[in-house]
């Protein structure tokens, strides 16, 4: 017998019910747990039966529902909460999501798909896993040393070879250059699953997340959903969102070019290795040397990030590998060859290196650190 999930109506418009009704009806996995007028009615039922999802209609009073929906969203953290409305206005779909709903359907659809969304959130009985994925960052030492074209093929070659789902994280505000080199468009991306009041857990991840393959999915920066209004990230949830990452995908990469040096630490203190990509010229070896210093300071030794030379090349270099070895005191320096032709080619297409020139010196560079990576802390997640 099909245990079935209970779903708690909050709606004052008699059509709305029997719409939800009919929808649910035809489920297997779904069933009525009645309907309450008002939000307040809500808590007294939670606390009295057991049911995981509730649908609120905010049509009623479309402001002060979604400010008492976060009340809400907060006081019981188990419960997936489902808004309904009848405008699908971007600035609304923002405020249910900082609230805490897990999803905003259009009450024009629920006929169509209302039942598939309430399915989705159902929670799992049992998940099976042997440990959380392994989160990777990728810093840079400064603008255009390809840092993001790194983070995009790093996760694509580990993709590939561990054959599990893997996830981009784009922290670049300025930017979003993950979302524009792969031509990738979502309503959601990081700064939805940051700005939450309630729990995030894994199922927050995934409805957040904009799949590019089917196992390989984006959490897409501000810039890249709206160039127009983006603006700094609030990192004061951040260790949450990666854990409920690393739950969620085998690996995680998180492209970090831009962001706060305490930033930087935080990433680099959850992470099982955090890659700081440069250029071998004089003025990124500086940087390279003072970031790592002043990571040292926030307690993030030296083992835990690796300083990368990208774009390296034999001819028309500004320093050695052994000048950069000696000037950043390392026994041996990771790089990534040049190859502009087979990059440019890439990012022109929207596609990794795997894709448009799998046979390429830059492509078995990236399968390399891919290796390597898997060697620091592999992906133990079985998905």
């Amino acid at each position: 017998m099909i245990s079935r999930c209970s779903v708690l109506l909050v709606s004052r418009e008699a059509a709305t019910a029997e719409a939800v009704s009919a929808s649910i009806g035809g489920s297997e996995r779904l069933s009525e747990a009645g309907v309450c007028r008002y939000l307040d009615d809500v808590p007294a039922c939670l606390e009295r039966n057991e049911i995981p999802i509730v649908l609120v209609d905010i049509d009623a009073d479309r402001s002060g529902m979604l400010e008492r929906l976060g009340e809400l969203t907060q006081q019981f953290g188990q419960a997936r909460f489902v808004v309904l409305c009848s405008s699908m206005e971007n600035a609304l779909i923002l405020r249910a999501m900082q609230a805490g709903a897990r999803q905003f359907v259009s009450k024009t659809s629920m006929n169509g798909e209302l039942s598939s969304v309430l399915e989705s959130l159902i929670p799992a009985e049992r998940v099976r896993r042997s440990g959380r994925g392994s989160l990777v960052t990728v810093l840079s030492a400064g603008g255009g040393c390809g840092a993001t074209t790194l983070a995009i093929n790093l996760v694509n070659e580990l993709r590939l070879s561990s054959g599990r789902r893997t996830l981009l994280v784009d922290l670049d505000c300025a930017y979003g250059a993950v979302g524009h080199y792969l031509d990738v468009r979502g309503k959601y991306g990081i700064a939805d699953v940051l700005a939450r009041k309630s729990q995030t857990d894994t199922r927050v991840i995934w409805s957040s997340a904009t799949a590019y393959y089917d196992d390989f999915h984006v959490l897409l920066s501000p810039a890249s959903i709206d160039i127009g209004s983006a603006g700094t990230l609030d990192y004061s949830h951040l260790g949450e969102a990666l854990k409920a990452c690393t739950e969620a995908y085998s690996y995680t990469v998180v492209d970090a070019p831009r962001v706060p040096l305490k930033v930087a630490a935080q990433l680099a203190k959850m992470s099982e290795l955090t890659l700081l990509v440069f250029q071998l010229t004089v003025k990124d070896v500086k940087v390279v040397r003072e970031t790592l210093e002043a990571l040292r300071c926030l307690g993030v030794g030296g083992e835990k990030v690796t300083p990368l030379a990208n774009r390296f090349g034999k001819k028309h270099r500004s320093l050695s590998l052994k000048d950069g070895q000696e000037a950043l005191g390392l026994g041996e320096l990771w790089c990534v060859r040049n190859d502009y032709r087979n990059a440019v080619r890439s990012v022109t297409q929207g596609e990794p290196l795997a894709r448009v020139a799998s046979s390429s010196s830059l492509r078995r560079d990236y399968q390399t650190l891919a290796a390597s990576v898997a060697r620091h802390g592999a992906g133990k997640q079985a998905f």
